[in-house]
């Protein structure tokens, strides 16, 4: 017998025991180098109170279908609870479990393949320190008379809590007009509905809203930009208007003379000439008919008065009124002078 103690294996044993031993050392060696990897870069996306497990696994490691398991319990226990059981997917949704908002919790996973499973690759999670906050739901925006009316709900929480169980909120909304280069304006509010007065009228303007939590010295991200045009004062209308009544009436204006003047130049008014218009206005002889026989009638009347004076002069009466009668044809186109010379003669 060899009286060293270098090695285990009996003397008896011979050379068959020490080649032996090699293959043994191989064996173990070839099935630790088989056994599953851990999940790597295990995070926890977490806002406000929805929590999602998520983890990275390399598929080209093994030939078959990997699946993971999920448990969690608080981190001064042991008492682990399953959330996902021999899940497929790199991720477990561990609302539905309605962690404590204040815990703190020791999250936990491992790849399961046939027959072997991966070391359970550990994470300590406490929301109340690594849950993000969460922005306002459905943001909406009206326009009235130079304002815009912005009314959105609290943060999406689950299992129907409100988001005062974490913190009472406040709301920043900030704002600015679309076509301006000016600065952005920001109005905290402690309601989900507020006016934003003293604004352009006819302007296009844009508004996000973020959560802000000031007893956790948290902010959310800020929603996306919405934008709306405001409407016009019922003033500014007035002033459109009656500018609109103007414009047309000086266009209707513009036209009447650029017609009248085209008009003129086709149709041009002719004027009496100067010799007519200068001519006196007196000599209207027709006029003085009616006048003239007035005054044979009174003739007449004399005459008959004086007729035995005719008589006696040795004319007969028959001769004296045709000779009367002449005498009246002619002075009807002579001057009230003529006539009265006229009468005269007669009598």
């Amino acid at each position: 017998m060899n009286g060293g103690r270098s090695s285990w294996v009996p003397e008896r044993a011979g050379d068959g025991a020490r080649q032996l031993w090699p293959c043994l050392s191989g064996l173990l060696l070839c099935t630790a180098a088989a056994a599953l990897p851990m999940p790597r870069n295990v995070t926890v996306e977490a806002v406000n109170n929805l929590y999602v497990l998520k983890w990275m696994w390399d598929q080209w490691e093994t030939n078959y279908t990997v699946r993971f398991t999920v448990d969690y319990s608080f981190s001064d226990q042991e008492h682990y609870t399953t959330a996902c059981n021999r899940t497929a997917e790199w991720q477990c949704d561990l609302t539905p479990q309605n962690l404590n908002y204040w815990a703190s919790y020791t999250l936990r996973v491992r790849a399961e393949g046939p027959g072997q499973n991966s070391e359970w690759q550990r994470l300590l999670f406490r929301p109340h320190m690594q849950a993000s906050l969460g922005p306002p739901s459905d943001v909406k925006v009206e326009s009235s008379d130079s304002r815009l009316r912005v009314t959105f709900k609290e943060p999406l929480m689950a299992h129907n809590e409100s988001v005062s169980s974490i913190c009472l909120p406040s709301y920043r909304i900030q704002y600015w007009e679309l076509d301006a280069s000016l600065q952005r304006q920001e109005l905290e509010v402690h309601l989900t509905e507020v006016s934003l007065r003293h604004l352009k009228a006819l302007a296009v303007y844009c508004l996000q809203v973020r959560t802000i939590c000031t007893k956790l010295e948290m902010a959310s991200l800020f929603t996306p930009p919405k934008c709306e045009r405001t409407q016009g004062s019922s003033h500014s209308l007035l002033w459109i208007l009656l500018l609109l009544v103007f414009g047309f009436v000086l266009l209707l204006i513009l036209l009447a003379t650029k017609y009248c003047s085209k008009f003129k130049e086709i149709f041009p008014v002719y004027s009496l000439p100067t010799s007519i218009l200068d001519l006196p206005m007196t000599i209207t002889p027709l006029l003085q008919i009616p006048e003239e026989n007035c005054t044979t009638l009174h003739i007449q009347e004399e005459v008959l008065c004086h007729q035995p004076e005719v008589e006696s002069s040795g004319l007969s009466v028959s001769q004296w009124q045709d000779s009367s009668t002449k005498d009246l044809g002619i002075s009807s186109w002579r001057s009230n002078l003529s006539s009265g010379q006229h009468t005269r003669d007669i009598s």
